[in-house]
């Protein structure tokens, strides 16, 4: 039995990129809230009212307007999700 240790001769890599620190996850998210208040909220609610000025249009069929109406549930379903 050896009277002393050894060293330890096995390096531990370490990639830097991928620790995650409290501060940069909470700078992810606020850069993603960010995100879809500025960009993503605008679209839906313009994309939204396209939907409805379509919808008010009598021509349509009927087949036309469920999908439509359909449409306009998901899009109303992701806002209130962003909000």
């Amino acid at each position: 039995m050896p009277i002393f240790k050894q060293k330890n001769t096995k390096k531990l890599s370490v990639n830097k990129n991928s620790i995650t620190t409290l501060d940069s996850k909470h700078t992810e998210l606020i850069e993603e809230f960010e995100n879809d208040l500025k960009i993503v909220l605008p679209r839906l609610k313009n994309e939204k009212k396209l939907i409805n000025t379509k919808l008010l249009n009598t021509k349509l069929l009927i087949d036309e307007q469920i999908n439509l109406q359909e449409h306009l549930n998901i899009i109303s379903k992701k806002i209130k999700d962003i909000k």
